[in-house]
């Protein structure tokens, strides 16, 4: 199986990139493929918006590859979903999620790692589902909610395994704004192009030094 291609388009600047109309499940050529895409976009950088099409945002780790894989496809498979995460926290440009439908574990931490994120206010969860599902989270999941959500709200999410709608997932503070689906997206380049002016190597660096905790335990 090769590395799966993504949409890429401009905006006047801001860039546009979509995860898919399906269940966008993290497999090993689908988190190659998508951080062989951030690298191209991030030359020259600027600003960046994630979003999908359909029902889902991304239905989390694709637990039936991963379950049909030889051992040293599973662990370079998360070294490109852990180096996704950290390219991502450290990406040169303001990165905002619009988040289309579900996001569901990885999902959620793609989000996570988001500068801005704004959710379809009438239909999809935000969920952390690892609790109903036996599942601790990994030390490199825990490490980058921790470093972007405040304890007691990662704690809560993780616990209850609650699937939190847009406004919901508002108050709860797991996104920035719920807005209605036919604005998602205009207004998520909205938002984005507040940041076009400013510098993409030097807003790369800032975020290199503010998540220097989470990305060193990503990429160790």
């Amino acid at each position: 199986m090769t590395d799966r291609a993504f949409e890429v388009t401009d905006h006047d600047g801001v860039t546009v990139l979509s995860l898919g109309d399906d269940e966008n499940r993290f497999s090993g050529p689908f988190a190659a493929g998508l951080r062989s895409t951030l690298a191209s976009t991030a030359d020259p950088g600027g600003p960046l918006v994630i979003t999908a099409d359909g029902k889902f945002f991304s239905n989390g780790l694709d637990l039936e590859w991963l379950g049909g894989q030889e051992p040293d496809a599973v662990a370079a498979a998360f070294a490109d979903i852990y180096g996704l995460l950290a390219d991502l926290l450290q990406y040169p440009g303001v990165v905002v999620s619009a988040i289309n439908g579900h996001a569901f574990g990885a999902g959620v931490m793609v989000a996570a790692v988001s500068d801005i994120r704004i959710q379809r206010e009438d239909r999809g969860f935000f969920c952390l589902p690892e609790v109903d599902l036996g599942m601790a989270m990994s030390a490199q999941f825990d490490a980058l909610l921790r470093a972007k959500y405040p304890t007691n709200v990662v704690l809560r999410a993780l616990l209850s395994g609650e699937r939190h709608g847009g406004q919901r997932a508002v108050e709860a503070g797991l996104v920035d704004e719920a807005v209605p689906e036919a604005e998602l997206v205009a207004r998520a380049i909205e938002v984005a192009r507040g940041y076009i002016d400013k510098s993409p190597e030097t807003i790369g660096r800032i975020k290199a030094v503010q998540h220097a905790a989470p990305i060193a335990v990503l990429r160790g």
